[in-house]
């Protein structure tokens, strides 16, 4: 009797334990896994897969925005034990910027789990790098008799206006576009061979007068 008692109270509780809540993640279509956000340049296609497994899959398994079912997803797999539902979005562009896609498993207002991501755009604003890629301060060392080139970046979206490279108010003459697109721009200021007199000028990128950036150029000290 009492080996029977034992056998029942230990029973007891796994009968009546809750439910196990069901795995949740958020992939790419190569399976490489995606967190809280993800950032995405622009012009490009994006598929989002969401999976849930390890649970006998009863509830409906959707993409949601603010409370909306969104279009364009299918899916893949409906399983009892696992499902996966794709959201496919082609040729993103800015109206995407921060956008908050949220996978639900559950049916009517009973919810459970979900997971959530947000599409991120590349950073806007200038940068300046030397030609192999070093970021740029407001100040460049530079030697007398060597060559320099300068590369002035803005990434955003829809740019409206010309990187120019300017000292004193005047457009210096020794620049080029090297990219320039919609979204980057990217323009070189190049000197071919640095002089003495070179030491000490300040010039100025600018993006039609809404952003801009200086740098000067020092020589070492005499000293």
């Amino acid at each position: 009797m009492n080996f029977l008692m034992f056998v029942a109270l230990t029973l007891l509780p796994q009968a009546f334990a809750s439910p196990k809540v069901p795995k949740m993640s958020i992939t790419l279509e190569d399976g490489s896994f995606v967190g809280s956000s993800l950032e995405m340049p622009p012009e490009q296609s994006l598929a989002l897969i969401c999976t849930v497994h390890g649970y006998e899959s009863s509830h409906k398994l959707l993409w949601y925005e603010e409370g909306r079912v969104l279009n364009h997803q299918s899916t893949i797999e409906g399983g009892a034990f696992m499902q996966q539902q794709q959201l496919s979005l082609t040729n993103l562009s800015a109206d995407d910027c921060d956008r908050k896609l949220t996978c639900i498993y559950g049916d009517g207002d009973q919810v459970e789990v979900a997971k959530s991501t947000t599409i991120k755009c590349p950073g806007k604003g200038l940068s300046i790098t030397l030609e192999n890629g070093t970021s740029v301060n407001s100040i460049v060392n530079i030697i007398p008799g060597q060559r320099l080139s300068l590369i002035c970046t803005i990434h955003g979206y829809e740019l409206e206006h010309d990187l120019v490279w300017y000292q004193g108010g005047r457009v210096l003459g020794n620049q080029s576009t090297t990219h320039k697109d919609a979204f980057m721009q990217q323009q070189e200021l190049f000197f071919t061979k640095l002089h003495a007199r070179d030491c000490g000028r300040e010039m100025t990128c600018m993006n039609g007068g809404k952003d801009q950036l200086k740098i000067i150029l020092m020589c070492p000290s005499n000293s």
